[in-house]
């Protein structure tokens, strides 16, 4: 609202604006895993690191048994953290949510020719610049 210098007209307790014309895959479950495995596997990278948590759209067993077919998953476990929770009730239903680090390992990437010529360029020049 700050952004766009606007008054939209709000929903619900919460006083949402109208999100929905907005909201990406990610925001839905039934949406997420295919986006996120289309995301990665269109990525030109050799190693792909993703923050998630147990809260996450994306189930972690499916999330690892997509993404292996993109390279090797690994997942680190980085502990619990606790969680805002506005009353009392809340705070005592309410579990931690588990953050971990999930690291996707693909095969190199080939690059076309061009970006190629460019890396094998200034290869020398990178590795005598940290020797």
């Amino acid at each position: 609202t700050v952004a766009l210098d606007d008054e939209p007209h709000v929903e619900g307790v919460a006083g949402l604006r109208p999100w929905k014309d907005l909201a990406s895959d990610f925001c839905y479950k039934t949406r997420a895993l295919k986006t996120l495995s289309r995301l990665v596997h269109s990525l030109r990278a050799q190693k792909v690191l993703l923050s998630y948590s147990s809260e996450g759209h994306i189930c972690l067993q499916d999330m690892r048994a997509e993404l292996s077919k993109i390279g090797t998953f690994t997942m680190h476990p980085l502990g619990a953290i606790g969680r805002y929770r506005p009353n009392k009730v809340a705070s005592s239903a309410a579990s931690d949510v588990n953050e971990f680090l999930v690291v996707v390992d693909r095969p190199v990437v080939q690059l076309p020719e061009e970006q190629s010529k460019i890396v094998n360029a200034i290869k020398p020049v990178l590795v005598e610049s940290f020797a």
